[in-house]
């Protein structure tokens, strides 16, 4: 079978984009349970085999100054530095990953130019490495505080907790292992002998290091950009990982299962009071990114794709648009009124932003249609004349359609923020929204709802596997989605009259999309 070509049901080959009957997974097992494809487990669930996070480099948050000050702090930018007077790098590579090379070279397609360095800290060490809170300046703190309040606007950090606060233990607690381009080095704590774990995470940072070395790890225009080129990244990691994974002996196996097992309950610990909205902006591209990979791999245009990635979070969001990437329409900056002061850059809000805002009060499935046309936005930050912090954002569809239907869905976020806190209008071909801080209000996104984008990209991935195209796949997903309630959804554990349930919502998105 050649790399473009899958199985359909009747055990004949067709490229992905051809159309074939739409099935049911095979078996009830393979809906997946969300928490174990988190790279931070879900609260109270299993762990099952779920690989441990990594991180790379550059996070951003958001189109807002935290992005660039976190970002600055943990790794720097994302390029490869020529260190002057002696060579950046040793001349063979290191034991621990010796033997592991070959096989990133062999998946990647690519040669590395040159061995990479593995720094091995203790546990304090790492931490303090991977710590943000020590490296801000003053000036970074203020600008965090206005961006909290930024954040507390759009609805998504209720006020209860420092938000660099949430970040460092992110970072200080969720991080495995990461890959510094600026010292062209992979740093990893100290781990017990033959930590199976540990190798799946070094083959991880190792993808990194080639992309490196590829002139793989750019940066994008904007913060959302980079949320889509970071999904390709880490997704292409995650993939190389995956094919690793799939080549451990069974007693291998057993052991990684042990390793991340221990590894997860600790995490899942730690983590328990950091914001939804958070941990889901820096699991995007590793939740979202694996699945989108794999479709690009298998139709043999993973290399293109690095050429011209995906250019928004809807690229990522939408799973008809892995393939096809729509371009980002520009959007004119909202204008200001008399008394109101402009604070910081202009950012892009982002169809993923944009879910996290909706999901926290309509049903996911609804909130995922919503952003599904996302075409482009601009959003400005404000002060007015009261003190009162502010974002204005002007918003456009795909198409007409499109920008009513996200209209509609920022009315009724609108609805439910306290009085004269937020307001939506649609003029000119744009919606618009205007939000306002209104301090401390109870936190309504859970990680389960905030995950659910990455459910449907799992389940998108299992019905392409079962011989539906990606046209097909998506509509099944989401009709399953729709069709059963989010404790049934993301229960770590389901019931036999559950499972009865999951059954007959997925034939019935089989029938509902065979027409």
């Amino acid at each position: 079978m050649t790399d473009n070509e899958s199985t359909t049901g009747d055990g004949t080959n067709a490229a992905p984009g051809d159309a074939e009957p739409l099935a049911a997974p095979a078996r009830l097992d393979q809906v997946p349970d969300p928490a174990q494809r988190q790279d931070l487990p879900l609260p109270e669930s299993d762990p099952g085999p779920r690989r441990s996070p990594k991180r790379r480099g550059r996070w951003v948050v958001a189109g807002i100054a935290i992005g660039a000050a976190v970002a600055m702090a943990v790794t720097g930018v994302v390029v490869l530095v020529t260190r002057d007077g002696g060579p950046d790098h040793p001349s063979t590579w290191d034991p621990t990953v010796a033997e592991l090379v070959p096989f990133v070279e062999d998946e990647k397609g690519a040669s590395f130019e040159h061995p990479v360095s593995v720094v091995v800290l203790d546990e304090a060490q790492f931490k303090e490495r991977v710590s943000v809170d020590d490296e801000l300046t003053d000036e970074d703190r203020e600008e965090i505080d206005q961006d909290e309040a930024m954040l507390r606007a759009l609805g998504l950090h209720g006020g209860e907790g420092s938000l660099v606060d949430q970040v460092d233990t992110y970072m200080t607690e969720g991080t495995a292992a990461f890959y510094d381009p600026d010292d062209n080095e992979i740093v990893v704590p100290e781990t017990s002998p033959g930590n199976v774990a540990a190798q799946a995470t070094l083959v991880h940072e190792l993808t990194h290091a080639l992309q490196d070395q590829l002139g793989q790890l750019d940066d994008a225009d904007t913060s959302d950009a980079q949320a889509g080129l970071e999904a390709l990244i880490e997704g292409e990691a995650e993939h190389v990982q995956t094919a690793w994974i799939e080549e451990l002996t069974d007693a291998e196996r057993d052991r990684l299962a042990e390793d991340e097992g221990d590894t997860a309950d600790e995490v899942s610990g730690e983590l328990e009071d950091v914001n939804p909205a958070l941990i889901a902006l820096f699991t995007l591209p590793y939740t979202v990114g694996e699945t989108m990979v794999s479709m690009l791999d298998d139709a043999n245009r993973l290399d293109d794709a690095f050429d011209d990635p995906p250019g928004s979070t809807a690229d990522l969001l939408d799973p008809l648009r892995w393939l096809d990437p729509v371009e980002a329409v520009e959007v004119e900056a909202p204008t200001l009124g008399e008394g109101e002061e402009q604070q910081g850059d202009d950012a892009v809000l982002g169809a993923h932003f944009l879910y996290l805002m909706l999901a926290s009060v309509l049903e996911p499935s609804d909130a995922l249609d919503a952003v599904s046309g996302w075409g482009g936005d601009q959003m400005r930050f404000y002060r007015t004349a009261d003190g009162a912090d502010c974002l204005r954002a002007s918003i456009v569809g795909v198409t007409a359609e499109d920008t009513s239907r996200i209209g509609d869905a920022l009315e009724s976020w609108v609805e439910s923020r306290p009085d004269g806190a937020a307001s939506t209008s649609e003029s000119g071909g744009l919606a618009h929204l205007d939000a306002c801080d209104p301090g401390t209000t109870p936190e309504t996104l859970t990680e389960e709802m905030a995950h659910v984008p990455a459910f449907r990209a799992e389940l998108v991935s299992l019905f392409v596997e079962s011989g539906a195209n990606l046209e097909a796949a998506t509509c099944a997903a989401t009709d399953v989605l729709g069709r059963l309630p989010m404790d049934v959804l993301m229960a770590a554990e389901s019931s036999s009259n559950d499972e009865d349930r999951i059954r007959e919502a997925v034939e019935a998105a089989v029938r509902s999309c065979t027409g």
